[in-house]
C-alpha cells in the first residue's frame, strides 16, 4: 500500500466516523472528524505529489491533474476550508433539524416523515450557489473525487 493510499484510507475513516449513527448527534465529535477529514484529504494530493517525484512521467501526470483541480469548485472549496481550519480557526458548520414531510425511498411510502439533523458548511454558497451546503454530501463527493484520482494515479504507476 502506498503512502497516498494510506492517506486516502485515513480520510475515509474520518468521514465514516462523522457519518456514524452513534456520532452524528455529537457536534464536537462531528466537527473534529470533519476537521481531520479536510486535513487528511488535502494530504492525499500532497503525498501523491511527493511519491511521484521519483518518476518524471508520474510527476508530469500529477502536475497536470493539479492544474485541473484548481478549476474544480469542490477542490477549491476544500482547499479554502483547510486554509481556514489550519491557519485561522476551526471550520464552522451550522447544525439544524429539517422537517421531512413524507419519507419515500425508492418510491415506497414509509409514513408521515419526521426530522433529520443537517450540518451545513458556513460560506458554502460562494462556490455552490443554490446548494444545500450539506457537510456530509460535500465530504462524500470530495472523497469520491479523491478516490477516483488515486485509482487513476495507481494505473499510471503500473
Amino acid at each position: 500500500m502506498t503512502k497516498t493510499e494510506m492517506k486516502l484510507n485515513d480520510t475515509r475513516i474520518q468521514l465514516e466516523m462523522a457519518l456514524s449513527r452513534e456520532n452524528v448527534e455529537k457536534p464536537d465529535l462531528v466537527k473534529s472528524c470533519i476537521h481531520a477529514f479536510i486535513t487528511n484529504a488535502r494530504s492525499v494530493t500532497v503525498t501523491m505529489q511527493n511519491e511521484s517525484n521519483a518518476s518524471a512521467e508520474l510527476a508530469k501526470w500529477v502536475e497536470a491533474r493539479q492544474e485541473q483541480m484548481r478549476k474544480i469548485p469542490l477542490e477549491r472549496f476544500f482547499y479554502e476550508q483547510r486554509v481556514i481550519s489550519i491557519q485561522q480557526r476551526s471550520v464552522k458548520s451550522n447544525r439544524r433539524f429539517e422537517k421531512i414531510e413524507k419519507m419515500e425511498p425508492d418510491g415506497r411510502g414509509l409514513g408521515p416523515g419526521g426530522a433529520i439533523l443537517v450540518y451545513e458548511f458556513e460560506g458554502f454558497d460562494k462556490l455552490f450557489p443554490g446548494d444545500s451546503g450539506n457537510v456530509f454530501s460535500l465530504c462524500i463527493d470530495y472523497y469520491d473525487y479523491l478516490q477516483k484520482m488515486v485509482n487513476a494515479w495507481l494505473e499510471v504507476m503500473g
